[in-house]
């Protein structure tokens, strides 16, 4: 359901998210992953932060080093470059 598209022609510095491009704080997994296993950048969705999405809670979007939205795949891109990182030290 979550695709993050990039590389446009025309568009090279767009990425446009398919599908979902937040996530709430009390989701767990995604959270935890973001904030404490890769440690990315995010920002509240609500420019204001102060809670409303999907219930009180906080919704969030990872961002770049530039405060630009870098895509909800990002995160899932991270992960696999640390895994193609270990395996090719173990080659």
């Amino acid at each position: 359901r979550i695709d993050s598209v990039r590389n446009l022609p025309g568009f090279s510095d767009l990425t446009v998210d398919m599908g979902g491009y937040r996530f709430i704080e009390t989701d767990l997994l995604p959270a935890q992953i973001v904030w404490n296993a890769l440690k990315l950048p995010t920002a509240c969705y609500d420019y204001n932060c102060s809670g409303g999405c999907e219930g009180p809670n906080n919704c969030y979007v990872v961002k770049d080093a530039y405060g630009v939205n870098a895509g909800y795949a990002l995160p899932i891109e991270t992960m696999l470059g640390q895994l193609e990182d270990c395996s090719r030290d173990r080659q």
